[in-house]
């Protein structure tokens, strides 16, 4: 709730930044900062949390199970995510990240503490959702009561069901390109 709401006090600050022409109280360089944390904040960090919370609470109770296939995995998912929030606000307070969402470099790749906190934080995420995919996948393939068959399956189970698949296969590919641009600020790699 704390992102959900840092984010979307940074969003109030870009609309009374973009009320009038010109400069009102934030350069360019802050006014990107914000824009990319609050991006980050809402897309990545509030409606990973959100939809993973619910997500784990509906799975099980709708497809007649009695938990998620790998609870300690469940909770390695969830608490994996306060560390990264407590990163993503130091690398504001840091600096933050300049270069929008994505972080692409060759401008990720420069540039001050935040924005190391910044791409700390987001292979966090990262690794929080890759493991949540791999719940959702396992619970709702092994897990399921006796007759109920993928064709019996509510749209809501359906829409985890391949939101997962497709965490499992994008995550990991941002998140191996965001640790070798870590590589590249800390150890001087040229990935």
């Amino acid at each position: 709730m704390l992102v959900l709401a840092v984010a979307g006090l940074m969003a109030l600050i870009m609309r009374a930044e973009l009320a009038r022409p010109g400069i009102q109280f934030l350069d360019h360089d802050r006014y990107n900062a914000v824009m990319t944390m609050h991006g980050i904040g809402m897309v990545v960090v509030a409606l990973t949390a959100i939809v993973g919370g619910l997500g784990n609470y509906v799975v099980p109770i709708t497809i007649g199970a009695r938990d998620m296939a790998f609870p300690r995995l469940n909770a390695l998912s969830f608490w994996i995510l306060p560390p990264a929030v407590l990163m993503l606000l130091a690398a504001l307070g840091l600096g933050g990240m300049d270069t929008g969402w994505t972080a692409y470099p060759p401008l990720a790749s420069r540039g001050g503490i935040g924005k190391m906190f910044f791409l700390l934080a987001f292979v966090s995420v990262g690794f929080s959702s890759i493991f949540g995919a791999v719940n959702y996948i396992t619970t709702i393939i092994n897990l399921r009561a006796p007759g109920m068959s993928f064709h019996r399956l509510p749209i809501s189970i359906w829409t985890l069901f391949t939101t997962a698949v497709l965490t499992l296969l994008a995550t990991p590919v941002l998140a191996s390109t965001l640790v070798l641009l870590l590589l590249d600020r800390t150890l001087g790699t040229s990935f």
